[in-house]
């Protein structure tokens, strides 16, 4: 009977293991995405024109936030690599007016990552018509 109880601990426990999500969403006057559980430690960038790719990590040891500035990443909160052949650690995002982009959060390794399509204005600004903040 134990064994039963057991077993049902751990189904319960794989099918409702995740306590948080990877939702995001965007603020444009702010031009951060926001995750409204668990903070931010690890999102994918992809400029939707050129496919290349940036991971942006959270620094070893620093407290989780729950916004990050899409626009003007703060490097001494995280570390931006451009992801190819090779990983390449960088500074700032080679944000290109007029251009589409690709933001996945992953923070949450046990949950299913959760992506919004940005723009890039002519002005240089974040833009957005999906999930944006309330």
């Amino acid at each position: 009977m134990n064994n039963i109880y057991l077993g049902l601990a751990v189904i319960a426990i794989f099918a409702f293991g995740s306590c948080t999500d990877n939702q995001i969403c965007f603020n444009a006057k702010r031009q951060t995405i926001t995750s409204k559980s668990g903070g931010i430690h690890r999102v994918y960038i992809e400029n939707k024109e050129s496919n290349i790719v940036f991971q942006i990590d959270k620094k070893q040891g620093l407290k989780p936030i729950n916004e990050l500035n899409i626009s003007s990443i703060d490097t001494a909160q995280y570390e931006i690599l451009k992801l190819g052949l090779k990983k390449e650690l960088i500074y700032s995002l080679p944000l290109v007016p007029n251009s589409n982009w690709k933001v996945s959060n992953v923070s949450a390794g046990d949950a299913a990552s959760f992506e919004i399509d940005v723009k890039i204005n002519k002005d240089g600004r974040f833009i957005s018509e999906n999930h944006l903040c309330r």
